[in-house]
């Protein structure tokens, strides 16, 4: 989900870290329940859109 604040939140399984929060390899459940704002580094840019699918993201700069 994307704010008009440019805000990026996420949930889902990330599994693979597609929702770029870091994975803890000592715990068994990877699973995000609910949304939970991820951070982004400002080196991309002002990001404008977000995009998923299956077992990745994409965003637009």
């Amino acid at each position: 989900m994307f704010s008009d604040k440019g805000q990026m939140f996420g949930w889902g399984n990330n599994e693979y870290g597609q929702l770029s929060m870091a994975i803890d390899v000592n715990r068994n459940q990877t699973q995000i329940h609910t949304s939970r704002y991820l951070k982004h580094d400002n080196m991309i840019g002002k990001i404008s859109d977000v995009a998923a699918a299956g077992s990745m993201c994409a965003l637009l700069n």
